[in-house]
This record gives C-alpha cells, sequence and structure tokens, in this order.
C-alpha cells in the first residue's frame, strides 16, 4: 500500500518537473527582424561566396517567419464572419 502511495507521489512529482516555455509569433517576429537588423548593412560583394549565400538565406528564413507568423496573427485576429461579408 505505501509503494503505490510513493508510486502515485513520483508521478505527480514527474508532472510537476515537466515545465516549458512556448515561444509566442511575436517573439518569433523580433527575432526574425533582429537576424535582418544584423545583416542589413553587411556588403556582400567583399564577401565569399558561402557568406553571401548565408546572409541570403539569413534573409530569406527571417522573411519566411515573419510572413507566417503575421498570417497566424492575422487569422487570429480577423475571423472571417460570413455575416459581416460585403456590410462595410
Amino acid at each position: 500500500m505505501q509503494q503505490d502511495n510513493d508510486e502515485k507521489i513520483n508521478e505527480e512529482e514527474g508532472v510537476e518537473d515537466m515545465y516549458f516555455e512556448t515561444t509566442s509569433d511575436l517573439e518569433y517576429i523580433q527575432a526574425a527582424y533582429f537576424a535582418l537588423s544584423s545583416v542589413e548593412d553587411i556588403d556582400t560583394a567583399i564577401m565569399s561566396k558561402s557568406d553571401e549565400a548565408r546572409v541570403k538565406r539569413i534573409k530569406r528564413k527571417s522573411l519566411v517567419i515573419i510572413d507566417e507568423c503575421l498570417k497566424t496573427l492575422y487569422d487570429e485576429i480577423i475571423e472571417d464572419d460570413p455575416a459581416d461579408s460585403g456590410n462595410d
């Protein structure tokens, strides 16, 4: 009987230990914006081809992140309501 109680306590403690933070879309947008800002003024003419490709990749991925997160935020804020369609 005592062993069953100990197992239940251990299971409950395990649930408490499972803490994680979620990242919001706004934080993703902010991180992507910082990434864009960090490579914005880099002169790619003086870089190697691999570094130039890296800068282009950072810009492309950052723009995709911003686009996806903005789309999610837009969908959450602007809900399509058929009753409101065409009634401006």
